[in-house]
């Protein structure tokens, strides 16, 4: 009778622990799978397996940094429908692998010439891996390949090369950050270097950052810098500022609008053309 007795509080007592164990494990699931949206589009969320995306937009040039790191006239000056079709795939939880296809199609104008033309660009295979699974900042590691398939300026046919749409090199990429993609406030930092593998052009050295803010489980709106220069005194240099903003539904679909610009400041850049962009995306996710 006392064994009858002793074993039922046992039983209501495992009873009860099943019973908060299995709704714990639930409250887990529904916060990964109904979290608020990404502040970084084409990121796979915690819960995400694969997405598949279309981004359109265009640029135009505002003006060019000199050899020197003066800001002058865009010289000559351009402008550019852009996009891309992307597709990315969750291998593990702590590894995920994007792929992007670019296309372009330019416009360059001169003092009595004008030229057209474009294409696909290189494609960029870009693997992220997340070691730690944790709600607060976390380390990250990129790894990366851009495969030569668009027209480098030594296959461009017009006088003022804007058919170009790749750079013709086997360029390989690596970087560390760190990065914070749950909360209110979400924020990532990067350190990236590419190098083209046969060595016939200096390395590039990047530095970026994000700070977004989650507005609810369907918008959030989100600001990046970057910074990127050829380790090599006569290499080109650039300093991007940018927003984007995205609506969408976890585990489903998002849409995103975002603008990016060059800042044409003296020493922030070297040799190249200042920038103002636009583009539009929308991803399909499972």
């Amino acid at each position: 009778m006392s064994r009858s007795t002793d074993l039922a509080p046992r039983l209501a007592r495992a009873l009860v622990a099943s019973l908060l164990l299995l709704s714990t494990t639930d409250a887990r699931a529904s916060a990964c799978c109904t979290g608020t949206t990404t502040t970084l589009p084409t990121r796979l969320g915690a819960c995400e397996r694969f997405s598949l995306a279309a981004v359109a937009g265009a640029e135009a040039s505002t003006s060019r940094w000199t050899s020197d790191g003066a800001v002058a006239a865009a010289s000559p000056a351009e402008a550019s429908a852009t996009g891309s079709l992307a597709a990315g795939l969750r291998l593990h939880r702590t590894l995920q692998l994007g792929v992007a296809l670019p296309v372009r199609y330019g416009w360059r104008t001169a003092t009595g010439l004008t030229d057209a033309g474009g294409g696909v660009g290189d494609v960029q295979v870009r693997a992220l891996l997340e070691p730690v699974q944790t709600s607060g900042p976390s380390p990250v590691a990129v790894l990366g390949i851009d495969a030569p398939t668009g027209r480098d300026w030594a296959h461009a046919d017009g006088p003022l090369l804007a058919d170009v749409t790749g750079r013709g090199l086997l360029l390989a990429t690596g970087g560390v950050g760190v990065e914070q993609t749950g909360g209110k406030i979400p924020w990532s930092t990067l350190v990236d270097l590419s190098a083209d593998v046969e060595g016939t052009v200096p390395a590039r050295l990047g530095v970026g950052g994000s700070l977004g803010v989650a507005l609810g489980s369907a918008w959030s709106v989100s600001g990046v810098a970057r910074h990127e220069h050829d380790l090599a005194a006569d290499g080109t240099a650039r300093t991007r500022v940018g927003a984007t903003v995205v609506y969408g539904v976890p585990v489903a679909w998002r849409t995103w609008a975002a603008v990016t610009t060059d800042l044409p400041v003296p020493g922030l850049g070297r040799a190249t053309t200042a920038l103002l962009a636009g583009s539009l995306g929308f991803a399909w996710i499972g």
